[in-house]
Order: C-alpha cells, then structure tokens, then sequence
C-alpha cells in the first residue's frame, strides 16, 4: 500500500470509505467520527429563544500503513483520529487482512492520550493513545513516536520485544498531537 498525504476535502470521504463495507457489529455508543472540520457534533445557544445549531469544529489526524501478520501477507491498517473543539475524542480504525479477506475490520469509539515513562519522548516520557470502542477486544494503544508516526504497542507503552515494526504514517489531517502531548506532560509533571 502506498501512504500519500490525503488532501483536506479528501477526508470526508475517507471517513465514509472507511466506514463502507463493514459487516454487522453493534454500534459504539457515540456516532461514529465524522472526518469534517465543520461538523462533527452541534450546539444550541442558551436559552429559549435559542437559534439554530452551530457547526461544532474538528480537527482530524489520519495515519496509514502496513502492519505484520502471522497467517496473511499483512494488515493494512487505516487510523482516523478526531477531536472536535469542545475536546471530544473519536476515532475508526479499519484494517483488512491482505490475502486471507477482503472483509475490511472496523472499529469505533473514543481516544485519550496519557503520558507514560519511556526509554524516548521527553525527558524520558511517551505519549499514548488508547482506543476504546466498549469492546474489550478492540482496545488499542499507540505510542506517538513523533509528529508523523504512531506503533502499536501494549498497553504499558513498550515496543514489541520481537523488534517488528508496527508503525503507521501520518497521511494527513490538522490534528496537534505534539501540543496536546506537551499538556498531558505538563499536567502530569504537575501532579504530586
């Protein structure tokens, strides 16, 4: 697969493409993530007289690439990350298994970022995301290896000890990880 930058009015149809094909599974208890920067989510003013919703702004981080497999030739994986202005994390993950089916696998449900002790990252710490659908089985961590790229790691944070490399790309998106990063560091700095 190759990974190339996905221009902006490109990813609301990467959401929709990647929602497409997905067999019978139950619904995540939020909608699933919408890859647009102007609607995500709505808001009402105050009030009774209130006037008509507002458009709820998002940013989106996408990530691309190729994962290994035991039994098939790999699997391509494919991560939106979302997170629209009132701090509301989201994200679908899709991966379909080269070679064995054309059946894509989806996942959907929300993202938070926690810093943990590493051997990189700053002052010896990583950045994580954790994948939460509600379902045990599709709970996923990432470690932010940089601005560009995520890997796939257990849930403490280490690499696989097989040294495989399980790194997807950035493709595109407006998304900050590195500045929302910082915050978690600085929060957890702060505490006692």
């Amino acid at each position: 697969m190759k990974c190339t930058a996905l221009p902006r009015c490109a990813l609301p149809m990467f959401a929709v493409a990647m929602l497409a094909g997905c067999g019978p599974s139950p619904a995540p208890e939020q909608p699933a993530p919408v890859a647009s920067a102007s609607v995500a989510a709505t808001r009402s003013a105050p009030g009774p007289a209130a006037s008509a919703p507002q458009p709820v702004k998002s940013k989106v981080a996408v990530y691309e690439g190729t994962l290994p497999c035991a039994d098939c030739s790999g699997v391509e994986t494919q991560l939106l990350l979302q997170r629209d202005e009132l701090g509301h994390n989201s994200y679908v993950l899709r991966q379909t298994y080269i070679g064995r089916s054309t059946q894509a696998f989806m996942s959907a449900g929300r993202w938070t970022m926690s810093v943990a002790n590493g051997s990189s990252g700053t002052n010896g710490h990583v950045a994580l995301i954790h994948l939460d659908s509600g379902r045990p089985a599709d709970r996923r961590t990432w470690r932010v290896e940089n601005d560009r790229s995520l890997t796939l790691v257990a849930g403490s944070g280490k690499p696989p000890a097989s040294g495989i490399n399980f790194t997807i790309k950035r493709t595109g998106g407006d998304l900050d990880l590195h500045t929302m990063y910082e915050r978690a560091l600085a929060r957890a700095n702060a505490a006692p």
